[in-house]
């Protein structure tokens, strides 16, 4: 008779620290542990059920998760599943709950906790995104949807990430449109134009372009300009101009500065055009 190979358990190596006692020497010994993002104050009042009735899952173990500061894995047996179920949850939600060794979970409380769990795992995998690059609200939910997170998990991590200042997209649009400019000499109209690409609220958008210097959009477009117009082919100098002139409003620029950048360019290059012409040589034919 041959027998089958039983599946690893995933709550197998966890170590029961259901004492409350315990809590406290894992948060000390935390606290000198590297930086985590700031606590922040939630209010888990609606989370407090109190709810009768069978059980659907009950609490075996509990074990401070070593790898995240902050974090508990629970193993839970849950009513009709013959292998127990591993979670992580917050420590808040572990105090706010009492969530101790043989805790009782009715089939709503379950339910709740595996929402809460949800949330907590779609809010590190934001965190873990940001540390690559700053990014929209809009951008971290098409994300957190790319990576398969139910749309209640990912509202309430996009609401925790702004209430602690971790997203904002008023101030990603203001710097956003301050680099596009100053930095790769892209016109406002362009960068309007990708911030809705990004999701940007419209309201948003206006004021990062209203607060865009005028005086730095020129000198970019003027910049530019003077740096493309040696490579502008053209068979004479107005056809050169308006070649020019349409690579700057591709660019974004506003049709004024554009021209403005035009026709410093070319009248630049026309000014060392004629202080790099040689002389003639002189040889003292006609004088006496």
């Amino acid at each position: 008779m041959i027998r089958k190979k039983a599946k690893p358990n995933p709550a197998d190596g966890i170590v029961d620290i259901s004492d409350e006692r315990e809590w406290e020497q894992s948060r000390a010994r935390r606290a000198s542990s590297p930086a985590r993002p700031p606590k922040e104050e939630t209010n888990y009042d609606d989370a407090e059920v109190t709810l009768s009735g069978p059980a659907a899952a009950v609490i075996v173990a509990v074990e401070a998760d070593a790898k995240r500061p902050a974090m508990f894995k629970l193993a839970i047996a849950v009513e009709g599943q013959t292998e127990q179920a591993l979670i992580g949850v917050h420590e808040d939600t572990l105090v706010a709950w009492r969530l101790l060794k043989d805790r009782r979970l009715s089939p709503e409380e379950w339910e709740m906790l595996r929402k809460e769990q949800e949330k907590e795992e779609a809010y590190r995998s934001a965190l873990y995104m940001l540390d690559f690059k700053a990014r929209t609200q809009a951008e971290l939910r098409r994300g957190l949807a790319r990576k398969g997170y139910a749309a209640e998990a990912i509202d309430g991590c996009l609401e925790r990430l702004a209430r602690q200042g971790y997203v904002n997209d008023a101030m990603f649009a203001q710097r956003f449109a301050e680099q596009r400019v100053t930095g790769q000499k892209k016109g406002s109209r362009l960068v309007r134009q990708e911030l809705m690409q990004r999701g940007v609220d419209k309201r948003e958008i206006d004021e990062a372009i209203k607060g865009l210097d005028e005086e730095v959009e020129r000198n970019s477009a003027l910049a530019l300009a003077v740096k493309r117009w040696p490579s502008v082919k053209g068979k004479s100098e107005r056809e050169r101009q308006m070649k020019l002139m349409n690579m700057l409003l591709r660019r974004g620029f506003p049709g004024a500065a554009a021209r403005e950048a035009v026709r410093k360019a070319s009248a630049s290059a026309a000014e060392t055009e004629e202080w790099d012409t040689p002389e003639e040589p002189f040889d003292g034919d006609g004088l006496e």
